[in-house]
């Protein structure tokens, strides 16, 4: 069954919707993956496996070093949820599970997903 949003609760959270096929999300996983490790205990990273194999994901995760958990979503349920026609996706959930901002743009670098983070769940992460 899906995961319901508001059940990541407790921290705020940076939820990234990327496959291994798509491109732009390889370009921002290593920014994500350098956020997990400067955001710790302050906010949460988990990635979102979308319209992919867990097998490919998997791989790749190991080849790559990332070091934050993901979700699976093979048939791209939480896309279609968010009303998104592509990826990659960053959704940043309020520490009460709420919906604070989804972004879908450029590739996200360590300075946009910083902002992103700062202005959308007030945290600061350097």
């Amino acid at each position: 069954p899906p995961l319901p949003l508001r059940r990541l609760t407790g921290t705020p959270t940076v939820l990234n919707l990327w496959a291994t096929w798509c491109a732009p999300c390889r370009d921002e996983l290593p920014a994500l993956a350098r956020l997990h490790r400067a955001g710790a205990g302050k906010v949460r990273v988990l990635g979102v496996v979308t319209q992919d194999s867990a097998g490919a994901a998997v791989s790749y995760a190991a080849d790559t070093g990332l070091p934050f958990p993901s979700l699976e979503d093979r048939d791209g349920e939480l896309l279609r949820a968010l009303r998104r026609p592509a990826l990659p996706v960053t959704v940043l959930l309020a520490a009460d599970g709420a919906v604070a901002k989804v972004y879908q743009g450029r590739p996200l670098t360590d300075a946009t997903l910083r902002d992103l983070v700062r202005d959308g769940l007030g945290v600061d992460v350097g």
